[in-house]
């Protein structure tokens, strides 16, 4: 069941009044400046028909890869390619009896294997595994005339787990799923209309970023103008909280929700729950500096910039010193224990881990990657990484940390985060997985 799970990051750009084009290579400069996404990346851009580069992640360090795609208005994504084999083509582009579309989609939209052999059994056979091709695919399947109301057709009874984006020539649409789980931006660089699952691919393309799509929004751009809709059945926002709790960049508002703030919450709370006595606090990198400067108020330690920009560690300010690294999470990435590494070798006399983002008991089975519920518990991870101690934010410091943000949905109730993943019940029931696949499944990711 992993191959739906994979993070995908995308990115589009509507076209400006002064009729400027370049859109796909902007997009892809984007896609480069995001810190998230897999291994392959794909732009296309639109006029009357589509002009699509797909290839591997390298392709955006090459400046003009993407010039040669011409059209005023252009979409993109960085994705995990679901097999050697089998390399999906995210976005995926068609002509349908509507003309021609390009569709992204970032997330694992709810009961999609189920779909999938839904189309198997009448005679259908999908070009990938991705879930741009399988709803472009039941797009193709609507009896609906105009490509808008294909689209909603084919998202109409999946509750939650995408962010998409469609282009077809002369119309720009951006939809996020009902319970809002899957971020998406709307923001706009000069005139022309933006967005992307990452705030940060908004202002690498100059822009700014004005809201949030709303949970079960659709935002249309044609040649009458800009409009919004809600086409389907209202639902409480359930925005993923990993979002906020590690994956947004710093400065960020989700949902209402301020991340800095937020993560300065979660620092004061682990540093109640899992106090240690150190002389220094150390950022593992810029997101975790504004809540390393409140843990050490909280413990009354200094707050201490070891690490450089590009990640190096400065011996003196750490030699002979017990010290915290504080990262937003992550204890499963390579760069954190490195880190750690590096403050050992630096001379710290003791390195105490703390991570904001509580640990993680299973896996999502609504398209966010991360690890499942083997990571290795704190006395383990102190064993292989030489560590004096490590701890997560409880699940109830963190739940206590995003209420005191008082984030509000648009009928004046308190939005709830999605915290599945850390033991939460899950918003919506996942699907079960493949007849076939049950001996082998992971029984977390069910």
């Amino acid at each position: 069941m992993g191959d739906l799970h994979d993070q995908t990051v995308i990115v589009a750009l509507g076209a400006s009044q002064d009729g400027r084009s370049r859109a796909a290579t902007r997009v892809a400069r984007a896609l480069r400046a995001s810190g998230r996404g897999g291994d392959a990346v794909g732009v296309v851009a639109m006029r009357e028909r589509p002009h699509g580069r797909w290839g591997a992640r390298s392709l955006l360090d090459d400046d003009r890869a993407f010039d040669a795609l011409d059209g005023p208005q252009a979409i993109g994504a960085l994705s995990t390619p679901l097999a050697d084999h089998d390399p999906s083509r995210v976005p995926a582009v068609s002509t349908l009896a509507c003309g021609p579309v390009a569709l992204a989609v970032a997330g694992r939209p709810t009961a999609a294997e189920g779909m999938r052999r839904g189309l198997l059994d009448h005679g259908v056979a999908l070009p990938d595994r991705s879930a741009s091709s399988l709803l472009l695919t039941r797009m193709a399947r609507s009896g609906r005339r105009r490509a808008l109301h294909k689209l909603i057709d084919a998202l109409w009874d999946i509750p939650a787990g995408y962010a998409a984006v469609l282009s077809a020539p002369e119309l720009l649409v951006a939809v996020r799923d009902p319970l809002g789980l899957r971020p998406l931006f709307m923001g706009r660089v000069g005139d022309a209309p933006a967005f992307s699952t990452d705030a940060v691919a908004l202002h690498a393309l100059g822009g700014r970023v004005e809201r949030d799509v709303a949970p079960g929004e659709m935002v249309v751009i044609d040649a009458e103008g800009e409009a919004s809709i809600f086409p389907f059945r209202d639902r409480a926002p359930r925005p993923c909280a990993q979002e906020a709790w590690q994956l947004a960049a710093d400065g960020t508002a989700l949902d209402g929700v301020g991340v800095r703030s937020l993560r300065e919450e979660l620092a004061r709370a682990i540093a109640a729950e899992s106090p240690a006595t150190v002389d220094g606090v150390v950022p593992y990198d810029e997101d975790a500096a504004a809540p390393a400067r409140a843990l050490a108020a909280a413990w009354r330690a200094p707050w201490v910039p070891a690490r450089t920009a590009d990640g190096r560690i400065v011996d003196a300010e750490v030699s002979g010193r017990r010290i915290a690294l504080l990262a937003t999470g992550g204890a499963a990435q390579a760069g954190v224990r490195e880190a750690v590494e590096g403050l050992l070798r630096a001379g710290a006399e003791e390195v105490h881990l703390r991570l904001l983002a509580p640990r993680p008991t299973r896996a999502c089975p609504f398209g966010r990657r991360g690890p499942a519920g083997d990571l290795p518990d704190a006395d383990a991870l102190c064993r292989r990484w030489a560590l004096a101690s490590v701890a997560w934010t409880s699940s109830d410091g963190a739940q206590r940390a995003w209420d005191a943000q008082g984030a509000e949905g648009t009928e004046g109730t308190a939005i709830r985060p999605c915290t599945a993943c850390v033991g939460a019940p899950f918003p919506v029931d996942p699907e079960p997985p493949e007849e076939q696949l049950a001996l082998f499944a992971d029984p977390d990711e069910v």
